[in-house]
């Protein structure tokens, strides 16, 4: 090394200690100091002791609130230095300050990353196995985090046995940091602050009312100082404060005379920022927490996970916040544990604008962005609040309880009780909401929980349905309570199957009033078609499914009927006050294995999908069918002939092979199947989960594997395909492969594409076309605008 690069490098460490030891380098320091390496090792010098002159001057993380709202990317490059500088050095790995530091920053970016949902990031920092990108070469198999909530990702990820003690400790801190932010005791918003140009931080803001104001106005003061705001401990900003009252005048009138003072909480309160920023979420505290401070029987409470961004003017119209903050505000809900974020409608575009680029970055975050245009959509939006309110004897209930040590109140509390008591354990309440099923038991409940009658199902009957719920491969639930006579009474439906493994004979489908026990109808189902040329068919049928739902505005049940010992399966619509079943109804060629009735605003009529075996080609298979006109069957083949029935007309329908992976294990299990379907109305989406292979259905499991080696098909209403992910099985069964050596390479996203392109396809005009073919059809005709491009492809939990 000569003498120019030396005084570069002790210049260089002059200048990082500088910075280091100024007053916010919690954040920047962990900037100053990757850079500094970064210098070091570009000049190919030996960073050891450089760093150890540092020692005293490392930045101090250790509190989890100063790291969220960064780009886990921006600290991975100084994470992958020090985690290879440690490995290589015995001085840096005696060293505690940096040992510690080390630590300290690798948890909390495993937080960081479980926040965005790098799956496979904090995998690499388990098994040791870190590169110098963060995100090179992302697998097309992470976890699909809008699933479910994120921080299941490190409570999946704790539950690991192959995770050393030391390492789930850490794991548990960060699970409890996190439950800390998103459960509050008292109204708590969070506001997305600017730290600098493009770093953000979330501050907490909470509200203790303390008492009733003796003067005609209401006194809100905070404990810190906000720029905006006179001094600490003054009046705080009156707008929030004046908007609130308005409210509270509005909805409340009889408190327009009561005034209140207390005390807001800034956390963190060695920042300072600009406080108008604040004035909508602060409002939002003030309201909720009157309305609670007095004991009103309509209340409101933010949600939790929610930020707030928005100024106000006096008559509550939300105003635009500093342009220039709007990117460190994105980050600062991005990178923490935000769900929603809330903006000036006037500003909605670009906060979007932001969370999208981050989005196209980190695909498995979903944070919702809701714009507003007043006050008032803060209390009308479910999304940003919850409204609850109390029926008048339970009101009567918390009030005398608030005042519980006079006399009256005790005797109150008495005859409210004995009220509420008859509710649950007398005879008012024999409408029961919902049924549990023990042995051969069907006990019926009432909202209470308490249980108002039971009914006896034979052994097979209830054996099968037990074995199903267990198993969680099928939707078998030919069980149900539902309002037969429109008269707000429930009462029970369940099909019957012959009490014998060997007897094969129709089941019987019976409704029995819920109350009294007694049959209100009963019948065995029966239909007139046949195969010519397959096996005569015995017609045999169990009952599958049932749903309750109004069709050209008649009250009916929808039935889900299977064939017992052969593939035939039927919907069929049923009159529910006397059990006779309608003429019209669909044959499917295959297994119904999973059905889901809902409304579409396109459709005047509810909707069914349906989905499971097609055994006229082998395939799994899905169907959306009107259900005002499922007259007919749906698509055979040469040996699968109908006769009895024409063709019905789905609106959709869609047939998949299996996938590479399971074409190579597949054993005795010859199909794909589709076994449970949900529904995202918000999104307007349908999600599939298809079976490749059922791991129990394999003769000979020499791979040890475990669950349902499957994928997630996600389609709009129209079954138009938008994405494809897999299961944690199917990754294991990947995985099995390619250590054995009989793959080259696992599926990715080019394979994957592909499959959606030329793989699965849809029946149309008596024919199969390809997802290309059928966007080009649906395009010409104006059928859906909806845009059907391939996203990328992300992993959902089994």
């Amino acid at each position: 090394m000569n003498d120019a690069t030396i005084v570069n490098c002790e210049k260089e460490l002059a200048k990082t200690r500088q910075r280091l030891s100024l007053p916010d380098a919690e954040r920047l320091g962990l900037y100053v100091l990757s850079d500094f390496i970064q210098f070091l090792v570009d000049k190919k010098v030996n960073p050891e002791p450089y760093l150890l002159r540092l020692e005293k001057g490392l930045p101090k993380i250790s509190d989890p609130r100063l790291i969220t709202g960064i780009d886990p990317d921006q600290i991975w490059p100084l994470f992958y230095h020090l985690h290879q500088l440690i490995g290589s050095s015995e001085i840096l790995q005696k060293s505690e300050a940096f040992s510690t530091f080390y630590k300290s920053l690798r948890q909390h970016l495993i937080m960081l990353l479980a926040f965005v949902g790098e799956v496979h990031a904090l995998f690499q920092i388990i098994n040791d196995n870190i590169g110098p990108e963060l995100v090179l070469d992302r697998p097309v198999h992470s976890i699909k985090v809008s699933q479910f909530n994120r921080i299941e990702i490190l409570d999946k990820i704790i539950s690991d046995s192959g995770l050393s003690h030391k390492f789930k400790e850490e794991l548990a801190r960060i699970i409890s940091f996190w439950n800390s932010r998103i459960s509050h005791n008292t109204p708590t918003v969070f506001i997305p602050v600017c730290n600098n140009s493009e770093d953000g931080l979330l501050r907490k803001i909470s509200l203790d009312l303390i008492d009733k104001h003796a003067l005609p106005y209401d006194e809100f003061r905070t404990d810190v100082a906000v720029i905006g705001a006179e001094k600490s401990g003054s009046k705080f900003n009156e707008i929030s404060s004046d908007v609130a009252r308005n409210y509270i005048n509005k909805y409340t009138p009889h408190l327009a005379k009561n005034h209140f003072k207390g005390l807001v909480h800034f956390d963190m309160g060695h920042l300072m920022h600009d406080g108008d920023s604040a004035q909508v979420g602060l409002a939002l505290l003030i309201f909720c927490g009157i309305l609670h401070h007095s004991d009103q029987q309509e209340m409101y409470f933010p949600r939790t996970s929610l930020a707030i961004s928005g100024a106000l003017d006096e008559n509550g119209r939300v105003v635009s916040v500093d342009t220039n903050s709007i990117k460190a505000k994105v980050n600062a809900c991005f990178f923490s544990w935000i769900n929603t974020l809330v903006v000036p409608a006037s500003q909605a575009d670009e906060f979007v604008k932001y969370r999208d680029a981050l989005a196209a970055k980190y695909p498995n975050r979903e944070l919702d962005i809701i714009p507003i245009f007043s006050f008032d959509d803060t209390l009308h939006d479910r999304r940003i609040s919850v409204h609850k309110r109390f029926n008048t004897v339970n009101q009567a209930l918390r009030l005398a309880w608030k005042r519980r040590t006079s006399a009256l109140a005790v005797t109150l509390i008495i005859s409210l009780i004995s009220v509420i008591g008859m509710m649950w354990y007398g005879p008012i309440d024999k409408n029961p909401v919902k049924y549990e099923v023990e042995g051969e038991v069907i006990s019926l409940y009432n909202r209470n929980d308490v249980k108002v009658n039971e009914f006896l199902w034979n052994d097979y009957s209830s054996r099968r349905y037990i074995e199903n719920k267990q198993l969680q491969e099928h939707q078998y639930i030919p069980i149900g309570l539902f309002d037969l006579f429109g008269d707000g009474k429930n009462h029970l439906v369940l099909g019957t199957i012959p009490s014998s493994d060997q007897d094969f004979s129709s089941g019987k489908i019976s409704a029995f009033d819920s109350i009294t026990g007694d049959l209100i109808w009963e019948f065995t189902p029966h239909f007139e078609f046949d195969y010519p040329f397959k096996p005569n068919m015995n017609n045999a049928y169990m009952l599958i499914n049932i749903f309750q739902t109004s069709i050209n505005k008649k009250n009916k049940l929808v039935m889900i009927i299977r064939e017992r010992n052969y593939f035939s399966n039927i919907i069929a619509t049923v009159d529910p006050k006397t059990g006779k079943m309608d003429s019209d109804y669909y044959v499917h060629n295959g297994a119904i294995m999973a059905a889901y009735v809902f409304e579409d605003k396109d459709y005047p009529n509810p909707l069914i999908a349906i989905g499971g075996i097609a055994n006229y080609n082998n395939s799994g298979f899905v169907s959306i069918l009107d259900l005002s006109n499922i007259k007919g069957h749906g698509p055979t083949s040469s040996d699968y002939v109908l006769n009895g029935h024409k063709r019905a007309k789905e609106i959709g329908y869609m047939v998949f092979p299996r996938t590479f992976i399971g074409e190579f294990i597949k054993d005795s299990h010859g199909r794909p199947s589709l076994h449970q379907i949900r529904i995202n109305f918000d999104e307007e989406e349908l999600t599939f989960a298809v079976a490749d292979i059922f791991v129990s259905h394999l003769s000979n499991n020499q791979y040890g594997l475990s669950g349902v080696l499957g994928l997630y098909y996600y389609t709009d209403f129209d079954l138009n395909i938008k994405r494809i992910s897999t299961t944690d099985a199917y990754d294991q069964g990947v995985r099995a492969l390619l250590n054995a050596g009989l793959i080259d390479s696992p599926p990715d996203h080019t394979y994957f594409q592909d499959f959606i392109q030329n793989e699965i396809k849809y029946y149309h005009n008596e024919q199969w076309i390809s997802v290309a073919e059928r966007r080009k059809l649906m395009s010409q005709d104006s059928v859906s605008t909806n845009s059907t491009e391939v996203n990328d492809l992300t992993t959902s939990p089994d």
